[in-house]
């Protein structure tokens, strides 16, 4: 069976990127416990073209967050820009501004210090958006180019054209 984040991770190799879907990592214990109820955070996709010294973090909303919705998962705006719910927790990455900031100073220490990439990569974040409620589509398309942020069907297709490239 072919793992559903094959696709992505094929999107950004054809670009010159290399790939690894399930990267985990761990947050320092004093870190970890303020951030998220485990200290080990596992990047859906990761890419990186050192030509660039670009890095993607891509999140691809799993199976296991379906199955824990007990419903299909529509993503709307208010998951993306708000706390608390079950939803919104899933998307902190894009939602809560120092959680970005910790687990991303951390994911590239990691890499860097395992030689996995050069030092100071500039870091992307992106979406992999199945559901899109479309009452909240122009308002997601929008928080993302804001942010330089990528929006992607399961394809690897730029949701916001203006993000073809990466």
């Amino acid at each position: 069976m072919i793992d559903y984040r094959t696709p992505i991770a094929t999107m950004f190799a054809e670009r010159g990127y290399w790939t690894q879907l399930g990267y985990a990592f761990a947050l320092p214990h004093e870190g970890g416990r303020s951030l998220s109820q485990d200290a080990n955070i596992t990047v859906d996709v990761l890419a990186y073209r050192p030509a660039s010294n670009k890095l993607w973090w891509i999140v691809y909303p799993s199976s296991t967050m379906r199955t824990l919705l007990s419903q299909p998962l529509v993503l709307t705006f208010e998951a993306l820009t708000t706390s608390g719910s079950l939803e919104a927790t899933y998307f902190r990455l894009f939602n809560q501004e120092h959680y970005r900031e910790v687990v991303s100073a951390r994911l590239i220490e990691v890499l860097v210090q395992a030689g996995r990439t050069l030092p100071d990569p500039s870091l992307g974040f992106g979406l992999v958006c199945q559901n899109l409620d479309p009452d909240s589509r122009s308002a997601v398309e929008e928080l993302f180019r804001q942010n330089g942020w990528l929006l992607l069907d399961p394809g690897g297709k730029a949701l916001d054209p203006r993000h073809a490239e990466v």
